[in-house]
Formats: C-alpha cells, sequence, structure tokens
C-alpha cells in the first residue's frame, strides 16, 4: 500500500490502521513524493490511498501521473472536502475510488476491499 498525505498524524494512523489489519505501507508527504515513490514502487504495491488536498501536486494530479505509469494499480482519493468535477468523473467511471474524511479503520478496510475488487 502507498498511503500519502500531507498531514503527518493522518499517514501514521492510516498506516497504523493498515498494519493492524496485516498490511504494510510505504508513505508520500505530497503529489511530487507520491509520484517518485509509486514509479519506483508500483508492481509491488495492491492499492494507493491519496489526500486530494496537497501541496505541489493535488491528489487528482497525481492520480493522473500515477495512470500513466501504472493504470491497474487502484488509487482511492481521500477528503474532507468536494472533489474536483474531474476527480468526480474519475470515481464514476470506477477509475478511482474516494473515501470521505474523517474515516475509521472499517472504512479504510472497507474501501480498500473495493479497490482490490475494482482491480481483479
Amino acid at each position: 500500500f502507498l498511503v500519502v498525505d500531507d498531514e503527518e498524524l493522518v499517514r501514521e494512523v492510516t498506516v497504523m490502521m493498515i498494519e493492524d489489519a496485516g498490511g504494510a505501507a510505504l508513505t508520500a508527504r505530497d503529489g511530487i513524493e507520491a509520484v517518485s515513490t509509486f514509479k519506483a514502487n508500483h508492481q509491488k504495491l495492491a492499492v494507493v490511498l491519496m489526500d486530494f488536498s496537497m501541496p505541489n501536486l493535488n491528489g487528482f494530479q497525481a492520480f493522473e501521473q500515477m495512470q500513466e505509469i501504472n493504470s491497474a494499480v487502484p488509487v482511492v482519493l481521500v477528503s474532507g472536502l468536494k472533489i474536483t468535477p474531474e476527480a468526480e468523473s474519475a470515481r464514476a467511471t470506477g477509475r478511482l475510488g474516494f473515501l470521505n474524511k474523517p474515516f475509521k479503520q472499517d472504512d479504510v478496510l472497507n474501501v480498500i476491499l473495493r479497490a482490490l475488487e475494482r482491480k481483479k
């Protein structure tokens, strides 16, 4: 898994939720770092959980670059805000998942399971 959020506490809590369920996660602090980490590790990533509102590249911009590298890895945008029409369009086609903040561990695990089902 790759967990991307510019807020350290959110990254740490999300990683703990994934690890408590038996997974392992890499992290990134912004969109540029996310794309770089994705590029180096995309063959072994199951799902990307990525904040929508971040500096340098927002989550949707990073998602678009990740799609060019490997479109088979599911991406879930996480936000407490309304997402852009472009992101909503990608979500509607099933290319992109969405998780509202604030979230609980069950929410994270359920969105991961749905993303993995889309991958099949």
